[in-house]
């Protein structure tokens, strides 16, 4: 709290003379309550704020929509994924086929909704591999230094340019039915690297936005100073003066 006040001084025959530059006293007061205590659904509450943000809302429930899909594809899905029809081979969309046949006479339509499945397994297994290696190494990389951070961080590199689909397709072409283990474990194995490199350029920013406000921070400082310096000269000068026989 900030209370202007008026600097006085006594003339050489007694009487009072008061300046026209006033002083500044700051009152420090004391907080008025204490801060509110954490309770258990408030930081769960906090834990699960990235889900209001509209983005993530969207993301989400167009997982759920494929995930549904994957769960009912037998009720959704017109045909079985294998049910050929010889008599309408490579048929363009009708209403019997929405999109169309493919040249074995089976329904593109039902094929996607049951390869959902197959995506939604991938997917997570991917996702859960890529997590775990990353997680290992960030971690690893955030307490070692000197040449053992360099090593990983060009382990990292490496992994970053290695091309996951083309090694997708070199593998599967060694099975006559490739495993989803097998996708998923390639994909996990090759995409992990994006963790890490994603984590530093969000850490340079940050630390990049912690200087830029330290710097504004510390020049706001210097202006307060030097304008408090100023005010105390004019001060001084504006007490000599009227002081002054």
């Amino acid at each position: 709290m900030t209370v202007p006040t008026t600097a006085a001084s006594t003339a050489p025959d007694g009487s009072a003379v008061v300046s026209g530059m006033p002083e500044t006293a700051t009152l420090r007061t004391a907080p008025t309550g204490a801060p509110p205590r954490k309770t258990f659904w408030s930081q769960l509450a906090q834990a699960f704020a990235m889900f209001r943000n509209p983005k993530s809302i969207a993301g989400l429930i167009i997982l759920g929509v494929f995930v549904l899909i994957a769960i009912l594809a037998p009720r959704i899905a017109p045909y079985g994924p294998t049910e050929k029809d010889r008599t309408a081979l490579r048929q363009p969309p009708s209403w019997e086929h929405w999109l169309g046949t493919t040249h074995m006479g089976e329904d593109v339509l039902s094929q996607i909704i049951f390869g959902t499945r197959g995506v939604i397994v991938v997917g997570f297994l991917a996702a859960f591999i890529a997590t775990i290696i990353a997680i290992t190494i960030g971690v690893i990389a955030g307490y070692v230094r000197g040449w053992k951070s360099e090593s990983l961080s060009a382990l990292t590199n490496v992994f970053l340019v290695i091309p996951g689909i083309p090694l997708i397709i070199i593998i599967a072409s060694q099975f006559d039915n490739p495993p989803l283990i097998v996708i998923a474990a390639v994909l996990g194995l090759t995409g992990w690297a994006w963790g890490p490199e994603c984590c530093a350029r969000r850490r340079c920013r940050c630390a990049t936005a912690t200087s830029s406000r330290l710097r504004v921070r510390t020049a706001s400082r210097c202006a307060a100073s030097s304008r408090s310096r100023c005010c105390r000269t004019s001060w001084l000068s504006s007490r000599r003066a009227s002081s002054a026989p």
